[in-house]
């Protein structure tokens, strides 16, 4: 019998760039900065690691970054390129190396993503037919309307003709778009993920004056009368997002936390950490340590050895390692890095302080200058998570969105035009369902305030109106019986910080009334309560004899 013979794997190289070049937003190497438990290179190697790349060039220009690869468990080729300064330089660099010996990867080491690249691959040797083919530019679909960049495409072949950033008009030679049919595409987020020929790098060798891949070298690619080399775009749904500035980082980290970005999620824990998923996006890593009395809110994040301290409530945050955070503590939307203190009674919200927390060890204590000395408002612009149209930073949703809904609410809009108008805030800002409950709950029971402080209505009476009218909302923002928990969890929050002579009444008009106009079914009630059955607190006393009845009740029925 003959022997088998053995295949010979496909060499496929990748260059992985870790300087962007572009204003940086923080003092650290942005590829070094702890996203979710891991530093952002780690996500851009992961995604290599699980393609069939053979070969890794990992272009360095800071010596932390090179020291801390040098360390790391990656089998990669650090190449310093101190001298860079654009990825041009880098381009030409790779070229005068020769280190390049058929088509490449080249993508940034601030990305994360779940694209297939085997798909992306084979994608791109499907055009090889094409004698002038040069290069393939990843793009996802977006979900929005229009994003920062415009691409004019072969409606059939899906060939790039023609690129230029945003802008209101599109100045283009004629003859480009003179034969066949052509579609204008200002809807695909750019992926930062490119297959290259060799001929990428000796076109930048040429041309001295290219600077940048997109600006530079793609659009002078394509409206070149002597290269007329053939660029086309591989479109996908896979989640695909890049960090430019804290913003985005604030968007992709709550992406994760999500689950957005499957199998790419803090419990899978490919980065040396030990996080265990619990309900309602929770991680915990080890040998932390939880007062009884602290509550741990959806989508957060908890470092092995942080303590937290009696009384002390934390959402929608990432808490690093080795922290201590005190007692009587608020913090939501916000990050605290690895090795800080957060003193007794400390308010912490992204609305106040515009920058994570930390990336050295800190100290923070509770005063409000504390707080308002953080505050950093920048005017670049940002991008939102997986298909994001490009946005001011003054356009947060947690803002825009309470203020939709409290301006229904105030002018007695119908229901059908408020809930158009936030759903399409929604699409513009590319947040999820649960973002969408919290600014309604929000709005409704600052509402509810409103009543009871100037005495217009009592407790019960406000809670009842606004519920059985603006609850209807929760029609089209809830899809399942984990959306139903997530709500119940999001108002118990809410609720439980109001004043202690009135929660209590809230939160049990609140359930029973959506209870009664069909928004939440009753299981999920009683799944949601058993989840926090022990939770500390008096804002459940009420609420506790609803649920007596509704199990009462349902072993009655399962008694007939």
């Amino acid at each position: 019998m003959p022997p088998k013979v053995k295949t010979q794997q496909e060499k496929i190289q990748a260059v992985v760039l870790t300087d962007s070049f572009e204003e940086n937003f923080t003092s650290q190497p942005k590829c070094l900065l702890p996203l979710v438990g891991a530093p952002l290179i780690e996500y851009t190697l992961e995604f290599l690691n699980n393609s069939p790349i053979t070969e890794i060039f990992i272009i360095v220009t800071n010596e932390k970054v090179y020291d801390y690869l040098v360390k790391s468990k990656w089998k990669i080729n650090i190449i310093m390129s101190m001298e860079s300064k654009s990825i041009g330089d880098v381009m030409r660099d790779i070229d005068n190396r020769g280190i390049i010996s058929g088509d490449f990867l080249f993508v940034t080491g601030d990305i994360i993503t779940n694209i297939n690249f085997n798909k992306l691959w084979s994608y791109h040797k499907s055009k090889k037919l094409d004698k002038d083919y040069m290069m393939t530019i990843a793009l996802s679909n977006s979900k929005t309307k229009f994003t920062n960049s415009i691409f004019i495409l072969e409606n059939q072949s899906n060939k790039c003709i023609y690129y230029q950033d945003y802008q209101k008009t599109i100045d283009i030679d004629p003859e480009l778009i003179e034969d066949g049919e052509f579609i204008i595409r200002n809807d695909l987020v750019d992926c930062h993920i490119d297959i290259c020929s060799p001929l990428v790098p000796q076109i930048f060798q040429e041309n001295f004056d290219y600077q940048e891949l997109r600006s530079d070298f793609l659009k002078g690619v394509l409206t070149s009368d002597i290269l007329r080399k053939t660029i086309y775009i591989y479109q996908t749904d896979s989640y695909s997002a890049r960090v430019y500035d804290w913003n985005t980082y604030d968007s992709i980290s709550k992406d994760i936390l999500a689950r957005w970005c499957f199998p790419i999620v803090p419990d899978s824990n490919l980065f040396d950490t030990s996080y265990v998923y619990e309900f309602n996006n929770i991680y915990k890593e080890d040998k932390i340590l939880l007062a009884e009395s602290c509550k741990i809110g959806t989508s957060t994040a908890i470092g092995r050895n942080t303590t937290i301290g009696e009384g002390t409530s934390i959402k929608n945050s990432v808490i690093g390692r080795n922290c201590k955070i005190g007692k009587n503590c608020k913090i939501s939307n916000s990050y605290i890095w690895d090795d800080s203190v957060v003193e007794d009674n400390t308010i912490l919200n992204k609305n106040l302080n515009q920058i994570p927390l930390n990336f050295y060890k800190l100290t923070i204590n509770g005063s409000d200058d504390s707080i308002a000395s953080l505050k950093k408002k920048r005017n670049t612009r940002r991008r939102l998570s997986t298909n994001s149209i490009i946005s001011e930073p003054e356009e947060d949703f947690s803002i825009e969105g309470f203020a939709t809904v409290s301006r229904a609410i105030e002018n007695n809009h119908d229901i059908d035009t408020a809930l158009l108008e936030l759903n399409t805030l929604r699409m513009s800002m590319n947040v999820n369902y649960h973002e969408v409950r919290s600014v309604t709950s929000e709005a409704i029971i600052k509402k509810i305030i409103d009543y009871i402080s100037t005495e217009t209505l009592k407790p019960q009476e406000a809670t009842t109106k606004l519920f059985s009218n603006w609850g209807q909302m929760f029609k089209r923002q809830t899809f399942g019986n984990e959306d139903e928990i997530d709500l119940l969890n999001i108002l118990e929050l809410e609720i439980e910080e109001l004043n202690s002579n009135y929660n209590q009444i809230i939160l049990f008009v609140a359930i029973k009334t959506l209870y009664d106009i069909e928004i939440i079914q009753e299981d999920n009630i009683l799944k949601w309560w058993d989840l926090n059955e022990n939770k500390a607190g008096d804002v459940r006393g009420l609420t506790s004899k609803f649920i007596t009845w509704l199990k009462e009740a349902e072993e009655d029925s399962d008694d007939d």
